[in-house]
């Protein structure tokens, strides 16, 4: 009995702390300039979690942050880091502008109200998505 109780108690640790982790692992990918990588576990972290919910907030700003950066960096520039072959990252081919703006404005639109860092970094995603940042592109 004490085994079976024991057990459902990992798991629930397991369940609360999942999207957490997945969370970590794309800010790791992401900072080795693992992009695919990246943008999966940012996808399970904002999955798992509770909609509106801090992980969610920084999965898809991250999410966001990590698609604007893959579709503005010029062809021939090196990444920071890369150390994929030193061949440049390239976004996801499904990836176009109108839902990158989408997804854009829906995690400024989640990081308003947050505090810190989240909405910090939501004002930056803003400022780089306004019509006159994307004009004079």
């Amino acid at each position: 009995m004490n085994v079976l109780i024991a057990h459902t108690r990992t798991w629930d640790v397991f369940d609360e702390f999942s999207a957490r982790i997945a969370l970590h692992h794309a800010h790791l990918a992401h900072s080795l300039a693992k992009s695919s990588e990246a943008l999966g576990y940012y996808t399970v972290a904002s999955t798992l979690s509770e909609a509106g919910s801090f992980v969610d907030v920084a999965a898809t700003l991250g999410r966001a942050e990590l698609l604007i950066g893959l579709s503005v960096q010029p062809q021939g520039s090196p990444t920071h880091g890369s150390v994929e072959n030193d061949a440049r990252p390239s976004p996801p081919a499904n990836a176009n502008n109108e839902e990158l703006l989408a997804l854009s404005s829906r995690a400024v639109r989640l990081t308003k109200g947050m505090g810190g860092t989240l909405e910090a970094a939501g004002k930056v995603i803003q400022g780089v998505t306004s019509t006159e940042i994307l004009k004079a592109k």
